[in-house]
């Protein structure tokens, strides 16, 4: 009887046909060779011991599947397959499937001839199994971020739903949870609170609508903008002839008033809403005579109003007349400055002043002012109520009198990167400059007229590069204008450095020394190692030497040096760079020959690698191997039973043999055996 035949897939169809043809011929050779008159045996439809298995994938995933016994070694990524998916085994046999997943996807289990996370399938005689594998990816989670906008003032709360999101806004500055992980797709709605005062602007970045809405379709910022409502400003001016004060509660105003001239700080800002309550007082000799404008009367209270001004008017009245001296515009210098009557003691040093400044005097006094200058000043003028010198003025009013007293020296900077000092003849300079930093004395007078020299002295194997400012080149004398400074930059320069390193795509390595020295770098593939930058001082010739390591073969020198010679000479008028190029050396090969001898025996090497067995002049096993070049190799021969190893031929001769392996080069060593 037929036995059914099962449909076998393109796939697999020419596999099964071999097998087929193949016991169709066992037979028919099986029934002619019994003798010429017995009739051979009817041929029926051969039994089919080849089944196929085929693996096919599906998913987001990807992973591999293998079987054991191997033969299925398949690679599926998105349900697309490639590799060995479908192979022939023997029917009748157990074959396990193994599905491994890649990176962070899941495996989700087999389908078809086999299902769930397992597949252990015994093959059926004609029959085709199919096996599909499910694989999936990973998610990847996005990152939502809140955060204050650039333009952000004040401060507030924001939350998330889904929860997650619970991050503090202060100006600039977010504290809490104000990143949060969220799987793609996700909504999340953000809630925004402001706090105290703080008023809410509106959000940017990602974000739609308020509250913020927000699809996680990719990495996702929320940003917020708060604002502080504008605060309101007071602002006090004075009125009369008199002096006094004016005071705030709470604080921030300050003001000074001299005889209807404001000092100090005579306008600030409060918050909005608040109060605030200024309080006057007259100085000696003179009378509060009470406040006017946003307030009237001798008390005042303002009420802040958001983006409004409020000015008051604060007069006092005196009898004495002040006269005040103080520092003119363009003043450098200092001096003493006294009055006819006393009553003005005052030192003017540069900026500041100090003593009795400022007097009163009985109405309608002639004071005059005298100037006497101090160090290496030099009086040049007076300005403000005085325009002769000596100054008198008339005390039917408060005066202001300006004095100005000028000085003339030098002042040095620094420039460039490195180290060194400067100094003064006369002395007075005495400036270190570090990496264009400057330290000591770097500023001083002197008196009209001096003529100073500078000098300048590098420190170790740092030079000097010169001045520029009020000096130009390497050397500096001035003579000192009459209430002018002199702006001198002195340069000083590093030692130059060699730096030694690998060029992109060098294989191999060496070391490289320098004479003078100071380099002794190791280079290795792309890294260095050892001491492979130097200074050296300016103008430096130095010379590298470069030695291979073993395995490496030096190519050529880049940067600062060229060529293929080991050593090299880099002049060091500034900082160099020299690379340098190795590829890694092609190791040689051994190969053992059989000689004509009839015998047997086999051939070893040490260190290990070659394997090789002689029987009849033919061999076997591992007869050609590659070894480091310049490596030392010792051949052993062993003579089988009834064999005699009669010696070497070829690249070695007598019974030993020790080679020494040349790079990319193959040696041929042949082994006799005889019986």
């Amino acid at each position: 009887m037929r036995k059914k035949s099962h449909a076998v897939s393109r796939d697999y169809a020419a596999p099964v046909r071999h097998v087929l043809t193949a016991v169709l011929a066992v037979m028919a050779t099986s029934a002619c060779s019994g003798g010429g008159s017995r009739a051979a045996a009817p041929i029926t439809e051969p039994v089919t011991t080849a089944v196929a298995l085929s693996v096919s994938g599906s998913g987001s995933g990807s992973g591999t599947v293998r079987s054991t016994p191997a033969g299925i070694d398949c690679r599926v990524n998105g349900g697309t397959t490639s590799g060995t998916c479908s192979t022939v085994f023997t029917a009748g046999m157990v074959v396990a499937l193994n599905a491994t997943p890649s990176g962070d996807g899941a495996f989700t289990g087999f389908s078809g001839d086999c299902t769930g996370q397992t597949c252990i399938a015994t093959l059926r005689q004609g029959a085709i199994s199919t096996v599909a594998a499910a694989f999936t990816a990973a998610v990847i989670p996005v990152m939502l971020t809140v955060a204050p906008s650039p333009a952000s003032r004040g401060s507030g709360t924001i939350t998330s739903t889904p929860v997650g999101i619970s991050c503090t806004v202060n100006n600039s500055v977010a504290s809490g949870v104000c990143s949060v992980l969220h799987a793609p797709g996700v909504v999340v709605t953000l809630t925004q609170t402001p706090l105290g005062s703080t008023l809410f602007e509106g959000w940017s970045g990602d974000c739609i609508g308020n509250p913020c809405q927000i699809t996680m379709t990719q990495p996702r910022t929320g940003a917020v903008t708060f604002r502080e409502p504008a605060p309101g400003i007071v602002t006090v001016a004075g009125s009369g002839t008199g002096n006094g004060a004016v005071t705030s509660s709470p604080s921030g105003i300050s003001c000074t008033i001299t005889a209807g001239i404001t000092t100090g700080i005579c306008s600030t800002s409060f918050a909005a809403s608040s109060s605030v309550t200024l309080i006057g007082g007259a100085s000696t000799g003179g009378s509060f005579d009470g406040f006017a404008g946003s307030c009237t009367g001798g008390t005042c209270v303002i009420p802040v109003t958001s983006g409004v001004t409020s000015a008051v008017s604060v007069g006092f009245t005196a009898a004495p007349q002040r006269l005040t001296v103080a520092r003119g515009a363009g003043a450098t210098g200092s001096g003493v400055i006294t009055s006819v009557p006393a009553g003005i003691s005052c030192v003017i040093s540069g900026s500041a002043s100090s003593g009795t400044c400022s007097a009163l005097f009985p109405l309608n006094t002639v004071v005059t002012l005298q100037q006497s200058s101090t160090g290496d000043a030099v009086f040049d003028a007076w300005a403000g109520a005085c325009t002769t010198d000596p100054c008198q003025l008339a005390m039917s009013e408060a005066h202001i009198a300006l004095v100005i007293f000028k000085i003339q020296g030098l002042t040095i900077s620094g420039g460039g990167s490195g180290t060194g000092t400067v100094t003064s003849s006369p002395t007075g300079i005495s400036c270190v400059i570090t990496n264009g930093m400057v330290g000591g004395t770097c500023s001083s007078t002197f008196a009209p007229n001096t003529l100073v020299t500078l000098t300048s002295t590098p420190s170790g194997m740092n030079s000097f590069s010169g001045y520029t400012g009020a000096c130009n080149g390497f050397a500096c004398s001035l003579t000192m204008v009459t209430g002018a400074m002199a702006a001198v930059t002195a340069q000083f320069a590093a030692p130059p450095t060699l730096t030694l390193s690998a060029v992109s795509g060098s294989e191999g390595g060496g070391t490289i020394t320098s004479a003078p020295l100071g380099i002794a770098c190791s280079l290795t593939f792309r890294a260095v190692n050892g001491s492979c930058v130097h200074a050296y001082a300016l103008n430096t010739s130095v010379t590298l030497t470069q030695t291979p390591s073993p395995g490496s073969v030096f190519v050529n020198w880049v940067g600062a040096c060229s060529g293929g010679a080991s050593t090299c000479t880099v002049s060091l008028t500034q900082s160099r760079l020299v690379q340098a190029l190795y590829r890694l050396a092609v190791p040689g090969s051994v190969t053992v020959s059989s000689g004509t001898g009839t015998g047997s025996g086999s051939v070893s090497s040490s260190p290990g690698g070659l394997a090789c067995s002689i029987a009849n002049g033919v061999k076997e096993g591992i007869c050609r191997a590659l070894f480091p070049i310049g490596s030392t190799l010792s051949l052993i021969p062993r003579a089988g039973s009834g064999s005699t190893f009669t010696g070497f031929s070829g690249s070695c001769s007598g019974m030993t043999c020790v080679l020494t392996v040349p790079e990319n080069g193959d040696i041929s060593v042949t082994a006799n055996f005889n019986r």
